[in-house]
Formats: structure tokens, sequence, C-alpha cells
């Protein structure tokens, strides 16, 4: 993972979890220390830092980005690279639905 990305704070193997609202909800661990922290959707994200870590830390955390506003802003420069503008929401759908379209390419190749 490049070094100016902010890990996930969910783990690895997810075990356990509670059933609310219609989907599994997974906890989150500090990115830092590891302690444990707040609950998301397990097809979510969350990136959680202590209150201890954040004293100690956030200098060093506000460099970091979060990998999906890291995509968004290639998904954004790729449209006005091939478009000459950003593509409106019905437009985007149809360039999803469309395999061989760059941001159907692009889509699925996000890790």
């Amino acid at each position: 993972m490049p070094a100016d990305l902010l890990p996930s704070s969910l783990p690895t193997v997810r075990r356990g979890g509670v059933y609310r609202n219609g989907a599994w909800w997974v906890t989150g661990h500090c990115m830092n220390c590891g302690v444990e922290g707040g609950s998301v959707p397990e097809t979510g994200e969350i990136y959680f830092v202590c209150e201890l870590c954040s004293e100690k830390w956030q200098a060093e955390f506000d460099t970091k980005l979060v990998p999906d506003e890291v995509f968004a802003a290639l998904v954004i420069e790729e449209q006005l690279e091939r478009d000459g503008r950003v593509l409106s929401p019905l437009e985007q759908i149809d360039q999803l639905t469309d395999p061989n379209s760059y941001l159907s390419i692009l889509a699925r190749s996000r890790p």
C-alpha cells in the first residue's frame, strides 16, 4: 500500500459481528494500536484512530488520504481526460453497463 494512503481499520479476517438493520456489522480497530473501535456494515470501510493515538499521531494522519477519495479523484481525472468533462450519473451508468468502456475497466481494476 502506498505510504500516503490510510490503512483500513477492519480486520483482514472478519469474525463475529452483529446482524442489525438488514446487514452484518463488524467492529473496526485503531489503525495504529489495534484497540477496538466503532462498527460498520460488513461491506463498508472504517478509518479509526483511538484518542491516545490521535493525540500522538494526528499531524501524521492529516497528511494521509482515504483510498476511496483517491479512487474518486482518479475516476474524475479519467473522465476529464477522455470526455473533457465529468459525466452525469446517467452517463456513468451507461458507461458502467458496457464491459468494454473505460469506466467499466477502471472500476474492475480497483483493488
